[in-house]
């Protein structure tokens, strides 16, 4: 069972009431994404603001080298995850947003923005068929 949604709430158990305790006690596996997807959601829509909204090229190089920084450090995990039979590798975060804007705006950026779909499709497309969407009190921006 994918766990994706508003940031706190996907990663503190106290704000989602111990979800992945909860769903391993029900013999259900969970995935939660790693927290450095979001990292490059928010670098990648530096870029995303440039080449439609005219910002600053600066921030787009900053923010496409930082992406180029974190891609770095992660490449021997990523190798390690490839190699293993039970995990998948790590998602670009270029190809998260091809495959989302597929369904919505890349310009959509309030709360989670395009990313909460963008999590949706890589865990359907790694065959987890079953996905939590947490959001704190209805939060109105992550709705979908």
């Amino acid at each position: 069972v994918g766990v994706v949604g508003e940031i706190l709430v996907k990663y503190s158990p106290t704000a989602n009431n111990d979800i992945v305790r909860l769903l391993e006690e029900e013999g259900a596996e969970a995935v939660v994404p790693d927290i450095v997807g979001f990292m490059n959601y928010s670098l990648y829509n530096q870029i995303w603001k440039y080449e439609n909204m005219g910002m600053s090229k600066q921030s787009k190089r900053l923010a496409e080298f930082a992406i180029k920084i974190i891609e770095l450090v992660e490449k021997p995990m990523d190798k390690a995850l490839r190699k293993s039979v039970r995990f998948d590798g790590i998602h670009s975060i270029y190809d998260m947003a091809a495959d989302a804007s597929k369904i919505l705006s890349i310009g959509n950026h309030t709360g989670e923005g395009w990313f909460l779909t963008a999590e949706m499709i890589e865990l359907l497309k790694h065959e987890v068929n079953n996905i939590v969407c947490m959001q704190p009190f209805g939060c109105l921006p992550n709705h979908i």
